[in-house]
């Protein structure tokens, strides 16, 4: 975009002649020009001076628009020529032809990051074909014909490739339920044929053709098929779903032109965008985890003596219900087997005094910070069934005696119960571990942890908790991709 304001600028800023412009000020304006072009174009050789990932759509796009900047670039170079000084003209014409060589490289990089889009060998053969004639048979032009053999080569093996491709490809798309690299490769490719096709459709279009514009709209809905399908073989390229949109919203709007005529298109578009929702929220409740903990916890929060036979490191002075929320991002480490999730929780611990000492108060315990857990299963399979959850809790912690000033008795008052039981609130840091074992695509768990209490680490005696948790966005997960759910992502047609 900006080179286009900047070419509009020089255009404009040239001054209205009433006569034709004389050659001089014509080669000025044209060079003017095409030295923008050139900063624009040395920017995309470095953008795409890469390697390219697998279907990068993304780096091919650039070497696209590099092409395209190119050509203009080649086509100018090619008419300044013409108008150049006789002295000047061949220099002008292998500099086109330079460049149109050049133009067919950025091609042929689109083609080798996004190989499923054929017609970028076809757009790599035409600038071939401009500099082919303005090569002649002077000995100067020896290395452009060099040049041009060569990029000939690499288009022949690269169309060899995308033949080899096409006919080791099966007849029909291929439907997966589990990570699968190659199935989805090969429904991009095909997904992209069919946007070429709805393509071609949609340029042949005259006068509204309601036929053309029918065929236009099926080949998008076949293609945002084809995109969610590629979605389901690897689900973490969330990509791949808005390009199942984009193709649908197009052969949404070729199907408006036809009307009543296409109610069977119009039915196909409501399934396939159910299908994209569908995805989009299996993807999110696959993101993230919300769950929530409630059990039973056991502890000291006080340092008591008794002198009835009782030693202060076997004391668990208080008990009582739990309740803890954590919302955490899920990361896959190994696709379907390992799952590392982070996130801040809150907890709420109701501790009632068990001793029997009248002096020891109830207390309530609030915790928040940050949990790191590992979700571990054997097989993709498997962890829709079960998986294992280690974790580390590391965050502040309150204990509020509600509202006890402290205990003012000593040992001559009560020397048989309590000898200082120091009953001050607290806060401070605490540090824990967790496990649970989870079931049902890790939505039901049995959870057990064990963590510190602030300022009396040194009594040994860490808090112990036990229950039950829910994972609402993992339920919900569990829901959506049951067999048999209807719009379901994996539904086959």
């Amino acid at each position: 975009m900006l080179v286009y304001i900047m070419l509009s600028a020089l255009i404009g800023a040239a001054p209205v002649l009433e006569s034709e412009p004389e050659p001089a000020v014509e080669v000025a304006k044209a060079k003017e020009i095409m030295r923008v072009l050139k900063d624009a174009t040395d920017d995309y050789k470095k953008w795409v001076d890469v390697k390219c990932g697998e279907e990068d759509a993304m780096v091919a796009d650039l070497a696209a628009r590099g092409a395209a900047l190119t050509e203009e670039r080649a086509i100018r170079t090619r008419n300044l020529s013409k108008i150049e000084q006789p002295d000047q003209r061949d220099r002008a014409r292998r500099s086109a032809a330079k460049l149109f060589i050049e133009a067919a490289d950025f091609w042929l990089k689109a083609a080798e990051c996004h190989p499923s889009r054929a017609m970028y060998l076809d757009h790599a053969e035409l600038p071939l074909v401009d500099a082919e004639a303005l090569v002649t048979a002077d000995a100067l032009d020896e290395p452009l014909r060099v040049a041009l053999g060569e990029r000939r080569a690499q288009l022949v093996v690269a169309r060899g490739k995308q033949r080899t491709s096409d006919s080791e490809a099966p007849e029909r798309p291929l439907r997966c339920s589990a990570p699968d690299g190659e199935s989805a490769q090969l429904n991009v490719r095909l997904a992209v044929r069919a946007e070429e096709r709805a393509g071609a459709a949609m340029r042949t279009t005259k006068d509204g053709a309601t036929g053309t514009n029918d065929e236009a709209a099926r080949s998008f809905i076949e293609s945002a098929r084809l995109w969610v399908w590629a979605w389901e073989c690897r689900t973490t390229a969330i990509s791949y779903l808005e390009h199942a949109e984009r193709s649908l919203d197009r052969g949404e709007s070729a199907a408006s032109v036809v009307g009543e005529a296409g109610s069977a298109t119009e039915a196909r578009i409501r399934e396939v965008r159910a299908l994209i929702d569908g995805g989009r929220m299996w993807a999110t409740t696959d993101r993230f985890s919300l769950r929530v903990d409630f059990g039973y916890g056991t502890g000291r929060l006080a340092r008591a003596k008794r002198t009835l036979g009782y030693e202060e490191k076997d004391l668990r002075s208080h008990a009582g219900g739990y309740l803890s929320a954590s919302l955490m991002a899920r990361l896959r480490l190994k696709s379907g087997v390992v799952t590392l999730l982070v996130g801040p929780y809150f907890s709420y611990w109701r501790a009632m005094s068990q001793t029997g000492i009248p002096a020891m108060k109830d207390a309530s315990v609030s915790e928040f910070g940050t949990k790191v857990e590992v979700s571990l299963a054997f097989t993709p399979r498997v962890a829709r069934i079960f998986t294992l959850h280690p974790g580390l809790e590391v965050g502040l912690q309150y204990v509020d005696f509600n509202g006890s000033e402290g205990y003012q008795g000593s040992l001559a008052d009560d020397p048989d119960l309590l000898v200082d039981p120091d009953y001050v609130d607290i806060a401070g840091g605490t540090i824990g571990i967790s496990v649970g074992a989870c079931f049902l695509h890790s939505s039901l768990c049995a959870m057990f942890r064990m963590h510190s209490v602030p300022t009396l680490w040194n009594n040994k005696v860490p808090t112990l908790q036990g229950g039950f948790g829910v994972d609402f966005f993992r339920l919900a997960h569990a829901i959506l991709t049951r067999p048999g759910r209807k719009g379901r992502a994996t539904m086959r047609p």
